[in-house]
């Protein structure tokens, strides 16, 4: 589920999604997986 999606369910009128943040916790383990394996391949060569 989405922030907008959520934001939809609670009624927020709010278009920068700022009352809908307070509700959700971002993931970041895709980006810092991403960003690892960057790094590596970057050790690599």
């Amino acid at each position: 589920m989405g922030k907008d999606d959520l934001g939809l369910v609670l009624k927020h009128m709010d278009l920068g999604r700022k009352v809908t943040d307070i509700y959700v916790d971002n993931d970041w383990s895709i980006v810092d997986e991403l960003k690892e394996k960057v790094v590596n391949l970057l050790k690599d060569d």
